[in-house]
């Protein structure tokens, strides 16, 4: 039996960080410190074995309080005590086994609904079209009028469960669709939860190509934000989702310059058009994609609303529109394989716990097959279980687990200075699309790396930037 109390600690004198540094300079036998034990990030930053209090200096709380500026701990003052969105996203073609997914999904805990629609749909055309032979049921339900819409919501309670429809460059007709299938079933407006996920840029970026000018896009685009803050309060109108230039082969940094720099553009745009800078935040929804490095991905999140927080300061915003902005968390396509798919079980998990931590307010959850096609309903079962796992057992949400974490604070702290030395070359995205600015900054070589796989300048080279890009070539 042990008669005192056990005392590890005590037993030990505490080593300086220089003490450190000399031992193991002493193990390394004339090897260099940073080359052994110093990582460069793609970012071009220092990773360091060991991080102390000096390399974080805590002195006048520069991270603040959640739910207060800068926002770097997230929009809530209470964090996300009762949990996040837990949102999934559904692109089977048929609306009947859509809908059947749809009602298992937000009766077995999923909060709210994206419908992706697919290529057709996304394009412009009616599924009779010549055109559309092709494209229709291809990577997104097919959804073409208000009666395919009312189908596929069947049985869903559209004034509990939020809905978010992403349609590419036919966001105006795709939001006409939902607002019409609203006031069919009598949605109060004033308290009705939507998302209509405007993005002409995106849009632009990922398919190559838009049915209108992007002036008028932008324009389109302005329009159905003043309608949504007049009639639709709690709906947001705008998403700026980086996905294709992330799955291209972006860094974090690159990724967050594009976000802010887009999100600035369409600012811009509605400011233009009248709205007034509260308003016009209040509409903007950023999306992002997280991998597997979560130290980094929590990092990027964190960086992203400061950034953001630090944007609408300097026009004038309030800081409730800051508290506003809404971040949504997915599972990065670069992690998630076709072939043995059941790892990507674990990649989920750990994008969705680097979303939680981070203070992302609402998180895809991918299914494991989600690469191969349309996933079965153990897949998302299985997706499904996990957010809830995270949330209700593993209790993410009870305390800003990263506040902590000096390798974290310091991650976030160089990730802006880095990001906003590459905004400023994208600060007018949409003339920067003329040079393949985008282009080059996303295929560039990394500093002391290899080039980027082929694929991935392959990827990025059916965006439409490239297109222009080719001028330089």
């Amino acid at each position: 039996m042990i008669e005192k109390e056990l005392t590890i600690a005590a037993e030990f004198p505490p080593v300086s960080y220089e003490q450190w540094r000399a031992s193991v300079e002493g193990e390394l036998k004339g090897v260099p410190f940073e080359k052994k034990l110093v990582t460069q990030t793609l970012e071009g930053i220092d990773i360091q074995p060991v991080y102390t209090s000096k390399d974080w200096p805590s002195d006048g709380d520069p991270s603040g309080f959640p739910g207060l500026l800068p926002f770097a701990r997230g929009s809530q003052l209470l964090g996300h005590a009762t949990g996040w969105d837990t949102r999934q996203e559904h692109l089977h073609p048929e609306p009947a086994e859509a809908n059947k997914a749809i009602l298992e999904d937000l009766e077995h805990g999923i909060t709210s609904i994206e419908l992706r629609l697919d290529a057709a749909a996304r394009a412009g055309l009616d599924a009779d079209a010549g055109e559309a032979a092709e494209l229709s049921a291809r990577d997104g339900v097919m959804a073409y009028n208000s009666g395919d819409l009312d189908k596929i919501l069947n049985g869903v309670h559209l004034d509990i469960a939020p809905i978010a429809v992403n349609a590419g460059a036919t966001f105006m007709p795709a939001a006409a669709l939902l607002v019409a299938l609203l006031r069919q079933r009598k949605v109060d407006p004033a308290t009705a939860r939507c998302a209509f996920n405007a993005d002409p840029l995106g849009a632009l970026v990922s398919d190559g190509q838009l049915p209108i000018p992007i002036n008028l896009a932008l324009e389109e685009m302005a329009d159905l934000a003043a309608w949504t803050v007049k009639n639709y309060p709690q709906c947001s109108s705008i998403k700026v989702d980086t996905g294709a230039y992330h799955h291209a082969g972006a860094t974090s940094t690159q990724d967050l310059a594009f976000a802010i720099a887009t999100a600035v553009e369409y600012l811009r745009a509605l400011t233009q058009a009248g709205i007034d800078v509260d308003s016009a935040a209040s509409q903007i929804v950023f999306e992002t994609s997280v991998g597997t490095q979560f130290f980094r991905a929590i990092a990027k999140l964190r960086a992203l609303r400061k950034m953001w927080a630090k944007v609408l300061t300097t026009i004038g915003c309030s800081e409730t529109a800051g508290r506003s902005t809404w971040i949504q968390v997915r599972a990065s396509r670069r992690v998630l394989t076709r072939r043995d798919p059941w790892v990507n079980l674990l990649r989920n998990t750990v994008c969705c716990f680097a979303g939680a931590v981070g203070g992302a307010d609402s998180i895809t959850s991918t299914p494991l097959d989600a690469a191969i096609g349309p996933s079965d309903e153990f897949s998302r079962h299985l997706a499904r279980n996990t957010v809830t796992i995270l949330r209700e057992e593993k209790l993410i949400q009870r305390e800003d687990r990263g506040s902590w974490s000096v390798s974290l604070t310091s991650s976030r702290n160089e990730l802006g200075p880095c990001s906003n030395q590459s905004r400023g070359a994208a600060a007018w995205l949409v003339p920067s699309r003329m040079v393949g600015l985008p282009n080059k900054s996303v295929t560039s070589k990394p500093p002391g790396r290899r080039a980027w796989p082929r694929e991935n300048r392959l990827l990025l080279a059916s965006a439409s930037i490239l297109i222009f890009a080719k001028k330089n070539s």
